[in-house]
């Protein structure tokens, strides 16, 4: 497990709705600390976020209302990553859209490694997938960690080439923690590891495709989209 001492506030932060990640930097830069968000009186916030988030934040920060993520956070291999953590990957960071935080699932430290997104298209060839494997692994055996989205077809046959390669690799998974389940794809080596924008105490909803393919792309120095392995489309009349 690892966690910052105020973990409780920065769950608390999540939780307000329609708080993006922007809108949370903007925070950040004001104020040191969530903690300190959340102290902070409603007229010092009321510019920053305007009158719906500034109330939202005046109301008191309750532990049981965050406990499902507290309690996963309690796992040896459960991490909450912050924006001020020195551990944040730089490259992510340096996106316009870049989330506050993440929920990690494995080992923290395969993050500071250097790492290539490969995402493609689910219906992929079987050809295609081939190809995607053996690129991957090749680039892991070359020392890159691979970064993927994990969905079928391109991305979990790149994910399961980087963990041939080098037995580490990065998945980026676009949905609830409480909704992901393990993809059929094998027995995970030690050395994976998951990284989300949302808490397992998030609601059941699907996250769009580009939010992970762009944070996927933000996590790694290059991103190969596979577009050279999808199954071809049928001609259709204009």
């Amino acid at each position: 497990m690892t966690e910052p001492a105020d973990a409780l506030y920065w769950l608390a932060l999540e939780a307000i709705p329609g708080l993006g990640p922007d809108t949370a930097r903007r925070l950040l830069a004001r104020f040191p600390t969530p903690a300190d968000i959340f102290a902070a009186p409603v007229g010092l916030l009321k510019p920053i976020v305007g009158d719906q988030i500034a109330a939202a934040l005046s109301t008191p920060v309750r532990p049981d209302d965050h406990q499902e993520t507290l309690d996963w956070l309690a796992a040896p291999d459960a991490h909450l990553i912050t924006w001020n953590d020195p551990d944040y990957p730089e490259t992510l960071r340096n996106m316009p859209d870049a989330p506050a935080w993440l929920y990690v699932k494995g080992q923290r430290a395969v993050l500071r490694r250097p790492m290539l997104a490969i995402v493609g298209s689910r219906t992929a060839t079987a050809q295609g997938k081939r190809d995607a494997q053996a690129f991957a692994q090749a680039l892991a055996e070359a020392g890159l960690t691979i970064v993927s989205g994990l969905a079928d077809g391109i991305d979990a046959a790149a994910h399961e080439g980087g963990l041939a390669g080098n037995g580490a690799g990065v998945a980026v998974v676009a949905l609830a923690w409480t909704e992901f389940t393990r993809p059929r794809i094998g027995t995970w080596p030690i050395g994976w590891r998951q990284a989300a924008r949302w808490s397992p105490s998030s609601p059941l909803e699907r996250r769009p495709g580009p939010v992970t393919s762009r944070a996927a792309t933000g996590l790694s120095a290059v991103c190969r989209s596979a577009c050279w392995s999808s199954r071809p489309r049928p001609n259709r009349a204009r």
